[in-house]
């Protein structure tokens, strides 16, 4: 009875070190798999690293070409974020190039301006788009963007309506309360959507 007892013994340890073989098996195939799932996200986070430093290394040599083209007396307009602001470009021309501040320091146009030179990031700065192609104005459409002079800047406006030779334009600024009507002979005071020309270097 005894030696059958010791039998039973045996084959109950002989069972929980299987169970215990099993279960480490287990454990050791979680650790795998936590190893692999880690080792996903780190490269994944240096993937997306990597595609960062890329394009800021992409954006900053752009920016350096910009700055390079910007040289001292070129023509330019600068828009601004201030509140009424949005969506003018005021004339000015170019005085000196800050790389290091990306900026361009200009000289306004409009002889009241206060200050009359200021500090302008690059990405607010456009060089000033060429003389409109002759006889733009008469293809212009209801609907169309387009841009308008008014106090000392252009505006960016949609045109509303055509009758003739007269256009009519949304107020472009609130210090002008009502619409605008624009005589299509005035091309001095309307412009297609500029489109940024290339800057030599």
């Amino acid at each position: 009875m005894a030696a059958k007892g010791a039998e039973r013994v045996g084959g109950g340890a002989a069972e929980a070190a299987g169970g215990g073989g099993a279960a480490g098996h287990g454990a050791s195939e979680a650790a795998v798999e936590s190893e692999a799932a880690e080792a996903a996200g780190a490269a994944a986070v240096a993937g997306a690293g990597a595609e960062e430093a890329e394009e800021e290394e992409a954006e900053e040599e752009t920016d350096e070409a910009l700055l390079a083209g910007f040289k001292w007396g070129l023509a330019v307009e600068c828009s601004s974020a201030e509140e009424g602001l949005q969506g003018c470009w005021c004339p000015a021309e170019v005085l000196q190039v800050q790389p290091e501040q990306r900026a361009v320091m200009v000289a306004w146009l409009d002889e009241s301006a206060d200050p009359p030179q200021e500090l302008v990031p690059l990405h607010h700065v456009r060089p000033a788009p060429p003389p409109p192609p002759a006889g733009w104005v008469s293809g212009l459409r209801q609907g169309e963007p387009c841009e308008v002079y008014f106090d000392s800047a252009w505006w960016e406006v949609t045109l509303e309506s055509r009758h003739g030779e007269r256009l009519k334009v949304p107020a472009p600024h609130r210090a002008c309360p009502r619409a605008t009507t624009v005589p299509a002979t005035a091309c001095d005071r309307l412009l297609p959507p500029a489109t940024l020309p290339a800057i030599a270097p």
